[in-house]
């Protein structure tokens, strides 16, 4: 960190108590929606259209309130019989197509080598991860998902960038039954809790919104409670370079399956 730097000059810890006051704040907002918003998640019908054919590609499907729901997904040429791993992207905040992008330039790269079921949910501009019916569309996704795709369910994975990397972090202390490792970039977490999955994060020296420092001290913080996290340094790296991270994901891949998955 820079000298004469407003993260010196408060000190970590004060930083680290606006930040996590900021989060709970932002948190508080996003799940207070109307209950009626509650019925948007995948009916069966619906999510059996979406199809397994080996290819990327950008589709969308209506959820049983009638919204449509986008995404890109990335599927492996699948043989008879076969389970394979399956990772889900949370796309960092910003333009319409966050979650196109964040696939093209960074997931889909770092694991083309890799036969993964890779799915990237689309949210709106001005929405997050941890809002209740968010979350209640993405379980109600993987259920499905579990249930009649190929899937290994013990090696499911969750992975995003900023935005997506805090969601990330959420879902890796919240649903470990779902998840068994996750890749969290460029994310906010305070440490507080012990995570019972496999962790690996990505965090860039230069990140000017969730500083360095900051988010090794969570790190530690996490590891005394038992949390097993692995980190990657993205040397001079700031939070606005996201598509520059690809070498440190595929470093992070490979960790995915010779350590997280042995």
């Amino acid at each position: 960190m820079k000298p004469g730097s407003k993260t010196n000059q408060l000190g970590l810890s004060e930083v680290g108590r606006v930040l996590k006051v900021v989060l709970i704040l932002f948190l508080f907002v996003g799940c207070n929606k109307d209950d009626a918003e509650k019925d948007s998640i995948p009916t069966l019908e619906e999510f059996e259209k979406i199809s397994l054919v080996a290819g990327e590609r950008n589709e969308e499907i209506k959820l049983a309130d009638g919204s449509v729901w986008q995404y890109r997904i990335s599927v492996p040429d699948l043989e008879n019989g076969e389970k394979v791993p399956f990772l889900l992207n949370l796309h960092w905040s910003g333009n319409y197509d966050s979650y196109i992008e964040s696939m093209r330039c960074l997931v889909e790269p770092a694991f083309k080598e890799k036969r993964y079921i890779i799915f990237s949910p689309r949210i709106g501009f001005g929405e997050n991860w941890f809002e209740e019916e968010t979350r209640e569309r993405i379980l109600a996704f993987l259920d499905l998902a579990r249930q009649k795709w190929p899937i290994d369910t013990s090696k499911m994975a969750v992975t995003g960038y900023s935005l997506g990397g805090t969601g990330t972090w959420n879902y890796s202390l919240s649903y470990d039954n779902y998840f068994s490792a996750a890749i969290p970039m460029a994310g906010a977490y305070f440490g507080d809790e012990k995570i019972n999955i496999p962790v690996c994060v990505i965090h860039g020296t230069e990140d000017e919104l969730y500083p360095y420092d900051l988010a090794l001290q969570a790190v530690q913080d996490s590891r005394d409670m038992g949390s097993s996290i692995t980190v990657i340094t993205a040397e001079g790296r700031s939070h606005q370079e996201a598509c520059l991270y690809l070498p440190y994901l595929l470093e992070a891949a490979a960790w995915l399956e010779n350590e997280a998955w042995p």
